[in-house]
């Protein structure tokens, strides 16, 4: 089993009650994520919606600075999350804005960047993912349960990491974005669909990234 896995969730949970179930665990996340988060709304034209994200977080008991950020260092999941719920609230954002923000977090952020990378080439490279993933959260195994370079899909189970259902939508558009780099890309477009949910009372998180039909 993974190292400080979830406990159970619900996907009826509070976004208040989520942090709270989650301060109980040990899970780190590198301060990338918060820095790739404020360079997206300046890239997007809402920087000044920083001030309220930030409030926001405070509010939910986990305060935090983004512009003070050690982008190397580990910080408790529960300051991610906050930041996460805290940018759904103010922004309004519904799947299409959170898919587009894990899009952007794979090209922003340095883990990312070096996931992308490892994504490019066969499946050597493909195998690289879960040590990748290490070096982004201190919880939680990905795993690559099939591949094929020659159909372009890859099918990735994430087990021992249940944050929120909103969540999933996030990793499907890193995913997503990953995809693009699959051999014949170019033009087509990508899916990510998580055909597997433990919040769904599936026994994982499982992801299908192929070519749209």
């Amino acid at each position: 089993m993974g190292s400080n896995p979830t406990p159970s969730a619900t996907a009826m949970e509070t976004f208040k009650e989520t942090i709270l179930r989650l301060s109980k665990t040990n899970i780190k996340t590198k301060g990338d994520i918060f820095k790739a988060t404020a360079d997206y709304l300046e890239e997007t034209g809402k920087k000044e919606v920083v001030f309220q994200i930030e409030r926001k977080m405070a509010d939910y008991g986990c305060p935090l600075k983004l512009g003070e950020v050690k982008t190397m260092d580990w910080y408790p999941i529960t300051i991610e999350m906050a930041m996460f719920f805290a940018l759904v609230e103010v922004l309004d954002w519904g799947e299409k804005e959170i898919k587009e923000f894990g899009k952007n977090f794979a090209k922003l952020s340095f883990i990312g960047r070096v996931m992308v990378r490892y994504f490019l080439v066969s499946k050597k490279t493909f195998a690289q993912t879960p040590k990748i993933w290490r070096k982004h959260m201190s919880s939680g195994e990905l795993e690559v349960a099939e591949i094929d370079t020659e159909k372009n899909y890859v099918i990735f189970r994430l087990k021992y990491f249940d944050l929120h259902p909103l969540y999933c939508i996030f990793l499907s558009g890193i995913f997503e974005k990953m995809g693009t780099f699959f051999p014949k890309a170019e033009g087509k477009e990508i899916l990510c669909e998580e055909t597997k949910c433990s919040f769904r009372g599936g026994p994982y998180h499982e992801f299908f990234i192929h070519f749209a039909d």
